[in-house]
């Protein structure tokens, strides 16, 4: 199902061509509320979860929607506040959503983390800060994209527009970011 974000967070769903309607899937208006409300949102990337889920990265955190249950905000830690952005993500095989942000000169240092099905906040380290003309291949470079965009493809690799170096890079998670985490 096509669905759309505004930039206050409202959902629509596309219903025919052409056509949108209001979405309102099950305790999304009070996930929504948790992570401030529609400035705690503002959209930046979507992702499909299942079927007929949705996970929707906005500024102050994550809103996971699934069928099977009330939608739930997964809130950044509070000393992310007017750091840069996280700016893309997508969905693990083992539930977690890999969340990516943007880099630049003033703050150097990857940002990447996991949300985990459980919703922890798991910070990953890909390596230190890599600039264009210091490619060596590792996920370094990845970490320290200027992500515009983020996708997993059938084969179990991964694509990640850099807009910083104007790269498309291909890559593959390492296995332990894969594993089931046990409680």
């Amino acid at each position: 199902m096509p669905v759309i974000a505004s930039h206050a967070g409202d959902l629509f769903e596309v219903v025919d061509d052409g056509k949108v309607r209001k979405w309102k899937p099950e305790g999304y208006e009070a996930a929504l509320r948790e992570l401030g409300g529609t400035k705690g949102l503002e959209p930046l990337d979507m992702a499909p979860d299942g079927q007929r889920g949705l996970i929707v990265l906005g500024t102050r955190g994550l809103i996971r929607v699934r069928p099977d249950r009330a939608a739930e905000a997964i809130r950044f830690p509070e000393a992310a506040k007017g750091r840069p952005l996280w700016s893309a993500m997508t969905l693990l095989a083992d539930g977690s959503v890999l969340v990516l942000s943007a880099t630049f000169a003033f703050y150097p240092g990857p940002r990447q983390m996991l949300a985990r099905p459980d919703d922890r906040l798991v910070k990953l380290t890909f390596g230190g800060q890599q600039w264009c003309d210091q490619f060596d291949g590792t996920l370094a470079a990845v970490a320290s994209a200027n992500p515009g965009g983020l996708a997993r493809m059938p084969n179990g690799d991964y694509v990640l527009n850099d807009k910083n170096c104007g790269r498309v890079y291909r890559f593959r998670l390492p296995e332990t970011l894969t594993r089931p985490v046990r409680p």
